[in-house]
């Protein structure tokens, strides 16, 4: 790992308490009517929960230096975590574990995930376009039944 992912890296239960803290904000631009901010910060909320999936299914990153000394699987986790925005890139590490439990609830979740992957991405916070209330209610409540899958991933 670089210099800069050295500093600090965060515990599991952090990851998850940052997206909860993200996705407060997200709550608070929406009743400020303030839509593309919110629809910015509860994609980052997706993003935090699955990087602290990522920490929780290789806890080794939580203390190795040397990318080198990491497994061959383990290798691009690093740039996921500390790199990446890439939601769907994220949750395809985590494939084989959803295909062998998915019913039919997880189905829905996973294609409302392909949604939000759709729509979202980290250069939206760079948009000139302007949402609208009921574009940001349909993303935050896509993002609201994710939240609450990948939590039980």
């Amino acid at each position: 790992m670089d210099r800069a992912n050295r500093r600090k890296a965060l515990s599991v239960d952090q990851m998850i308490s940052v997206a909860e803290e993200r996705w407060k904000d997200a709550a608070c631009l929406f009743d400020a009517k303030r839509w593309n901010g919110a629809i910015y910060l509860a994609g980052i909320t997706v993003e935090c929960i699955l990087k602290g999936l990522l920490l929780d299914r290789h806890p080794n990153l939580k203390t190795l230096s040397d990318v080198q000394r990491l497994s061959a699987s383990d290798r691009f986790v690093p740039g996921l975590i500390f790199k990446s925005h890439e939601l769907d890139t994220m949750l395809a590490i985590f494939r084989t574990e959803i295909e062998a439990k998915m019913g039919s609830a997880d189905r829905e979740a996973y294609m409302r995930f392909q949604r939000v992957c759709s729509e979202w991405t980290i250069r939206v916070r760079y948009s000139p376009k302007h949402s609208n209330r009921d574009k940001c209610e349909q993303f935050l409540n896509a993002v609201s039944e994710v939240r609450t899958w990948l939590k039980r991933l």
